[in-house]
């Protein structure tokens, strides 16, 4: 099966987790840290894997590192170079069985709140219909007509994503 085909598969199958709190800040042997920055959705996600599956794992996810410090988010740079991962925002569960992976997203610093806009399915088919709009220079995002960087969610006030996380 292709690469983007399995990609889409897994992104099919991915379950949002309830747990409010992070999962991940530490990881009890043999587990060790890994992350991934998914700059077209907006996040950078950390987990605790156990190393001999990392190989697996890794031909899903490319950006899949293993960390060297606790937590490696806070030290990855979106892509203007401007802020960096350091709010949390939910901790989710992709994929099923034994090809699941809990991890903890985190949000550039004080991104602004954009419920009201999603990540295209299909990224080369744009917007459809809606504002294609870079948030700290993330995605794009498909957003209401008057959106801007600061207000993806146009003249409605929302607050930052530290404030008030809610499920994009």
């Amino acid at each position: 099966m292709a690469r983007s085909t399995w990609q889409l598969l897994l992104a099919c199958l991915a379950v949002a987790a309830a747990d409010p709190s992070p999962c991940c800040k530490a990881c009890e042997l043999p587990k060790v840290k890994v992350f991934s920055t998914d700059a077209a959705h907006g996040y950078c996600g950390e987990a605790c894997m156990d190393p001999k599956n990392f190989n697996l794992f890794h031909k899903f996810e490319a950006n899949l590192t293993i960390a060297t410090e606790e937590h490696p988010c806070s030290k990855q740079w979106t892509p203007l170079n401007d802020k960096q991962y350091t709010d949390y925002f939910k901790t989710v569960t992709h994929g099923f069985g034994p090809l699941s992976c809990t991890l903890d997203l985190y949000a550039p610093t004080d991104m602004p709140e954009h419920a009201c806009c999603s990540a295209p399915l299909i990224r080369q088919l744009g917007c459809f219909g809606s504002t294609p709009v870079l948030i700290d220079g993330t995605g794009p995002f498909c957003c209401p007509k008057g959106a801007t960087p600061s207000q993806p969610c146009g003249n409605q006030s929302l607050p930052v994503l530290s404030d008030s996380p809610v499920i994009v």
